[in-house]
Order: C-alpha cells, then structure tokens, then sequence
C-alpha cells in the first residue's frame, strides 16, 4: 500500500529538494530543456516533483550532519535540554511536573530524576512521550512544529550544498552570490532551531495536559 502523503513530505521534503533542483537549474542552464518546452505537460510537472522529492531525501543525510555539531555544540537538541532547568525551555515547574507524571507511568523509577538520565535513555524516553500524546489525537501543533523543523533543516542542507558547488565552480570570484547563499544557511539553522525548541516544549506540555 502507497504511503499517505504527510505535512513533513510537504514541508520537510519536497521544499528543500525544490530549493536544491532550483539552484541546480540556475548553475547548470542545460538541465532546463524540459521546463522551456513550449507544451508543458502534467508528466513534465510530475517529474519534476518527483525529482524534487528525491533530491529533497538526499540532501535529508546533509541535514543530519549539520545538526549533529550544531546540537552538541548547544549541548543538546532542545527536547534533549528540556529536562535541565537552566534550558528555558521548560519552566522548573514543568520540568518537576513532567518527571511526577513519568513517575506516575512507571516511565522512570521512583528515585530518578529527568536530568540525571543518560542522553540515550532521556531520548527513549520522550518516544514514548511522543507515542503516549499520538495515542490521545494531540499531537497537530507537534507535528506542525515537527515538519518546519525538518523543512528549515533541509533548507538549510541545499544551501550549503549550493554553496560548496559554486565555491567549487568559481572559487571566491563569486563571493557576493555566496555571501547570500551562506546567510541563507545561517537564517535557516536560526529557523530550524526556533522550531525545535517549539516542537519540545509542544511535546512535554501535550504530555502534561493529555488525560
């Protein structure tokens, strides 16, 4: 059975592969013979969303390796910084709350805390948050923030890739165009960090309130 076509494809996927098959278009003008057709058919436009999508998965893996030195050099993705109290992304209330009800769920023993658990155990552990508030219908707003995560990261990942071609291609002749390329890296990672913060402090407040 096909795949139900999500928010994330949208957004997480088909926006950045959009960014890159662009970006390859204007470097590379011979790749436009399809588009300067004058009979512009529906499979013309089908192929290039499905390029798109592919491309977009591709530069995916450029994104992971973006965000992992981005991550350990804040000292953790936010969902993983929201369990320490000087983290502001949960107040030290939330955070007490959140380590009460995991309690209560037999998530945690009763003598752990939230900030003394391993990385590894704290990320098993907000799964199955995630698992616990999908079961109760409330996880839109997450899965909102989820999916402008993943499109602002992938975003970011074609520009870079951008970047390093025409720094391959021309070298610094190009220096303006890459200026604009590298600052639109950088707005990117500033958007895909906004959006993760919002996504985990979404994810344990759900937590919280969902009976």
């Amino acid at each position: 059975m096909m795949k139900e076509i999500t928010l994330y494809d949208v957004l997480g996927v088909l926006a950045p592969g959009t960014v890159i098959t662009v970006g390859l278009v204007t470097l590379y003008p011979e790749l436009t013979t399809i588009i300067t057709r004058k009979e512009f058919t529906i499979g013309d436009f089908g192929l290039i969303v499905l390029v798109s999508y592919v491309a977009g998965n591709l530069v995916a893996a450029v994104g992971h390796f973006i965000e992992m030195p981005l991550w350990k050099i804040r000292g953790g993705s936010p969902t993983d910084r929201a369990r320490i109290d000087s983290s502001g992304i949960l107040s030290k209330r939330e955070q007490d709350a959140v380590q009460d009800k995991l309690r209560q769920l037999k998530m945690i023993g009763d003598d752990e805390t939230i900030a003394k658990l391993k990385s590894n155990d704290w990320w098993s552990i907000a799964r199955r948050i995630y698992t616990y508030v999908e079961a109760r219908g409330v996880t839109r707003r997450i899965d909102l923030f989820n999916a402008q995560y993943g499109m602002n990261r992938g975003i970011a990942a074609g520009f870079f890739v951008l970047l390093l071609i025409m720094l391959f291609r021309s070298g610094i002749s190009s220096w303006r165009i890459e200026g604009v390329l590298a600052a639109c890296v950088g707005l990117s990672l500033y958007r895909m960090n906004r959006f993760s913060r919002y996504y985990a402090t979404e994810l344990f407040r759900q937590f919280l309130i969902a009976p």
